[in-house]
């Protein structure tokens, strides 16, 4: 290492500004976040014994902040002047080779040794023979299976040994690590401290069972249920490893409940539907069983509708949920006119990590699309999959999103006219840089029928509208009639690919590609 500093003619108080050369990304930001010179740039004034002795300090400090890199043999070049008012300290840096790691050697031992989660923590280590080392790899390694102890139950597992050996003279690295799993501890008893609903209720959330091996997933998932569901504010899931007997650990569940009742109103303005309003009640619990109830009303130009809905917590089912609902509605958008009434069964519940949806729809419907007019009297059975992932729900930037469905009716069942339907959509979203998305949309459907013009547009399908095909007007594309009016179709195929910049909080720009029909 080489030093150079002047001789001052004086005691100079000045701020100071710290040129780097020779290291990049992570690396550079290490050196900048340890160097103390660098942090004192912060400050209006530094005194010149001040600025001297931090510079000498330099050296070494970028040696250190290298070394987490594999870097254990790095020169430096320094030069500390006095220019324009301002002390500038300047770093050439040589990084040298980089360490390598020649020997891996990871143990297992006690009563876990034999899962292959191990097995395949080990695997995975992210230090290998031959690559350079990197420190946060060794660290997140061992973070690695300490979590998958945690997870299968291994709560007083421990390193008997961990070492990260460093030969500077064979400019080699060694990893040697010795982990004992320890006992493997199960569910003890859970209890709830809410007493708002029956203890039946909450017990059907639980997926596990008292004596079965502890694992940190099942309480994330209560956590999660308990937390969608409309009766609490906040659900904290707590396992008591103090209070274990034996092996067995008690969870505790604190919850504190929401208000009983939700009253929403809104107005505002859709390129669809012009300006709107909507007046929502939400009855959140009716009795100690879970039942809730609600109803809206909302209106538009193009469309009115009022609905009711009756729901009931299965408790023989996780998550599973009975409801009853119905609505009537007048829609009017450019290409048709409709009044529907509907009266709806619907049995709701999770599946892994997929929502399954089975109902049972009545409808009447009285419609005009182009030079189509008809009463359609429609008993419809229906099956359908949903499945969300998102890291945030206001504000995504990475997730996605696909819905399956399978619809349909028979004449003669309820129903004058049959037809049979499929729908897939699905939507992904990835993230470019800080407040930069790539949102990527698709929507399939097709409809199997010979009576066509006989099912009403809420059966056709349509594209166009800002939740479509933007850029064309509210359900405006699809087949004409022979008049030209617009009358729906049978299959349906729309793709979008959008670019979106976020500006100030839930303010952003987008540019985007749609196409379909």
């Amino acid at each position: 290492m080489f030093s150079m500093v002047p001789h001052s003619g004086g005691a100079q108080d000045a701020p100071v500004r710290v040129r780097l050369e020779g290291v990049r990304g992570v690396e550079r930001r290490n050196v900048m976040a340890t160097l103390s010179i660098a942090l004192s740039g912060s400050e209006r004034v530094v005194t010149e014994s001040r600025v001297q002795r931090l510079h000498s300090r330099a050296p070494g400090e970028i040696n250190l902040a290298l070394q987490p890199f594999g870097y254990y043999r790095t020169r430096v070049q320094s030069d500390l002047r006095y220019e324009r008012d301002v002390w500038v300290a300047s770093y050439a840096v040589d990084p040298g080779p980089r360490i390598t790691v020649s020997l891996v050697d990871i143990e297992i031992i006690g009563e876990g040794r034999e899962q292959e989660a191990f097995k395949r923590t080990i695997e995975s280590f992210p230090l290998a023979v031959g690559d350079p080392l990197v420190h946060a790899g060794y660290e997140m390694g061992k973070i690695r299976l300490i979590n998958t102890a945690s997870e299968l139950g291994y709560l007083d597992a421990r390193f008997e040994r961990r070492e990260l050996r460093v030969d500077l003279e064979s400019y080699t690295a060694e990893v040697d690590l010795v982990y004992d799993t320890g006992p493997r501890f199960n569910f003890g008893p859970i209890t709830f401290d809410a007493a708002i609903v029956d203890p039946d209720l909450l017990r059907s959330s639980v997926g596990f069972r008292q004596g079965e091996p502890f694992s940190v997933t099942p309480l994330l998932e209560l956590q999660s249920t308990l937390g969608d569901s409309p009766y609490f504010s906040r659900v904290e899931v707590i396992p008591r490893r103090d209070l274990a007997d034996g092996l067995e650990v008690p969870v505790e569940v604190h919850l504190v409940p929401r208000k009983r009742q939700r009253y929403e109103f809104g107005v505002g303005y859709g390129t669809n539907t012009g300006p709107r309003g909507s007046l929502e009640v939400e009855f959140r619990r009716l009795n100690r069983r879970g039942h809730r109830s609600g109803a809206q009303v909302s209106a538009s130009f193009i469309e009115r509708r009022v609905s009711g809905r009756y729901v009931i917590p299965l408790t023989s089912t996780r998550s599973g949920v009975f409801s009853v609902a119905a609505g009537y509605a007048r829609l009017t958008p450019t290409t048709s006119s409709s009044d529907v009434l509907l009266a709806s069964a619907t049995v709701g519940q999770s599946r892994g990590h997929w929502q399954e949806t089975i109902a049972l729809t009545f409808q009447l419907e009285d419609f005009v699309v182009g030079s189509d007019t008809g009463k359609a009297n429609l008993l419809m059975p229906s099956l359908s999959w949903s499945l969300t992932d998102a890291d945030d729900r206001l504000f995504p930037t990475r997730g996605g999103r696909i819905h399956m469905e399978v619809l349909g009716a028979v004449r003669g069942l309820g129903s004058n006219a049959s037809f049979g339907t499929v729908k897939l959509s699905g939507k992904l979203i990835g993230s470019l840089s800080a407040g930069t998305r790539v949102l990527g949309r698709l929507d399939l459907g097709g409809t199997v029928t010979s009576q066509l013009r006989e099912l009403p547009p809420s059966i056709r399908f349509f594209t166009g509208g800002d939740q479509s095909v933007r850029g064309y007007e509210f359900r405006s594309l699809g087949p004409v009639d022979e008049f030209g009016n617009v009358i729906g179709g049978q299959t349906l195929v729309v793709a979008s690919l959008e670019l979106d910049q976020r500006i100030i909080r839930r303010w952003g720009v987008a540019g985007f590609v749609d196409v379909g029909n």
